[in-house]
C-alpha cells in the first residue's frame, strides 16, 4: 500500500487510485474482530494468538496513507485498530508483539515506531498514548543494536519500524 500510494501521489492515475481502494477494502475485510490484523484471515490461534501488531502497524499505516491522499476509508475501522494498539501498549509505552497476554513479555522499539507511525497518519498525535510511544521510542532507539536480537525478528524490519516512528514523532 505504501508504495502503490506513493505511485498514485505522482501520478494521479485512476488505475492505481481504484487498487488503493481495493487494498483498503480488503485490509478492512481481513480485519479480525479485536481490531488487529493476523498473519492471514481465519488463520485461527496456531500459536496462542491471532493478531500480531507488525501486521496491524502496516495494516493502519496503508489505511492512513490512503486517508493522507483523501481517499474513501473506514473510519471506525481505522479506530478499532487504533483501539487494539493501544490495548498492546506496555506499562513503559512500547508495543507488544500482540495483545494476547501470552505475547505481551517484551515491548519493542521496532513495533512501536510502526504504531507511532500509523497514530501519525491517522491524525492521533494529540492522543496521549502517542506521547508514551514516543516516549519509549526515544529511550530505547538509542539501544537497538546492543541487545542480543532485540532490534526485531529481522533486522531490516526493526530498522525500518523504528525509522517511521523517528520520521513520524519529529525526530
Amino acid at each position: 500500500t505504501m508504495f502503490l500510494a506513493d505511485a498514485y501521489r505522482f501520478t494521479k492515475s485512476k488505475d492505481i487510485k481504484e487498487k488503493l481502494e481495493g487494498l483498503c477494502r480488503a485490509m478492512i475485510k481481513n480485519q479480525e474482530p479485536s481490531g488487529g490484523w493476523a498473519h492471514e484471515p481465519d488463520r485461527g490461534k496456531p500459536r496462542q494468538y491471532v493478531e500480531l501488531n507488525a501486521i496491524t502497524n502496516f495494516c493502519l499505516i496503508g489505511l492512513g496513507i490512503c486517508k493522507q491522499l483523501n481517499l474513501n476509508i473506514d473510519e471506525a475501522r481505522a479506530e478499532k485498530g487504533i483501539k487494539y494498539l493501544i490495548k498492546s501498549i506496555g506499562p513503559a509505552g512500547g508495543i507488544y508483539y500482540s495483545a494476547e497476554p501470552f505475547w505481551t513479555a517484551e515491548e519493542c522499539p521496532a513495533r512501536t515506531g510502526g504504531s507511532i507511525c500509523a497514530f501519525a497518519l491517522l491524525n492521533k498525535k494529540n492522543d496521549a498514548q502517542f506521547k508514551r510511544m514516543v516516549s519509549f521510542l526515544d529511550t530505547e532507539m538509542p539501544h537497538i543494536f546492543t541487545k542480543e536480537g532485540y532490534i526485531y525478528e529481522s533486522p531490516s524490519m526493526g530498522i525500518f519500524g523504528c525509522a517511521l516512528g523517528a520520521i513520524n514523532s519529529g525526530k
